[in-house]
């Protein structure tokens, strides 16, 4: 018997013993299917920042609908200094689905008044170097993206503290308006070409004190 469960508890060594795998290999990169340009054409009626308040598209509203037209925010600064609210324009891109799921069209290029800014790379510059910051605010509000998620805090002089999604619900309790915060952060600086549409310092928060408790948050 001794012997029959040694030669099994040997079995199981062997076959419970780790060996090195093969590295998997790179997956080819997801291929587009062809698509063709669409063109849309109708009124700018409102423009769409981001949480950072950069401007990142604009409404088109067509004869048939209003649709959100987005382009990357290193445009920002050339299409807002030559589109207005109530222009009469023409869009050529793509639509898509976003990832929350909502129907947007992707510009490739706009035109008004017989002027066509076109969707191109960002210009290279040199990099940024972040200002690390310290301070002590009130809180204003809790700031939340288009899908409901807390991203950050509104603070007093026109400041945004931003904190991952997942740190911030979990400090929920304790970030709200009229409250008071200590931090230290990055200041987040805008690159070539953006635009914002109000001017708030964005801070990347790597610490925050409330209520006597210290946090670590990058």
């Amino acid at each position: 018997m001794k012997k029959f469960v040694s030669i099994i508890a040997g079995f199981v060594f062997i076959a419970g013993r780790t060996f090195a795998q093969p590295p998997v290999p790179p997956q080819p990169p997801v291929q587009r299917e062809l698509q063709s340009m669409i063109a849309q054409e109708g009124t700018l009626t409102e423009w769409i920042t981001n949480e950072d308040y950069l401007y990142e598209g604009f409404y088109l509203q067509t004869s048939q609908e209003k649709i959100p037209v987005k382009f990357p925010p290193h445009l920002g600064s050339q299409i807002t200094s030559q589109l207005k609210v109530g222009n009469k324009i023409r869009v050529n891109g793509l639509s898509e689905i976003s990832p929350a799921g909502i129907k947007e069209f992707r510009m490739m290029d706009v035109s008004v008044n017989g002027h066509t800014i076109y969707d191109t790379p960002p210009q290279m510059a040199a990099p940024v170097v972040e200002k690390f910051t310290t301070g002590k605010e009130n809180i204003v509000s809790v700031q939340k993206n288009r899908e409901g998620d807390m991203v950050g805090l509104v603070l007093s002089h026109k400041m945004i503290l931003r904190i991952p999604p997942h740190l911030l619900r979990q400090l929920a309790a304790s970030v709200q308006p009229g409250g008071v915060v200590e931090f230290t952060g990055l200041i987040n600086n805008r690159q070539v070409g953006e635009a914002v549409a109000d001017a708030y310092m964005v801070v990347h928060c790597q610490t925050i004190t409330l209520n006597g408790t210290s946090y670590i948050t990058r």
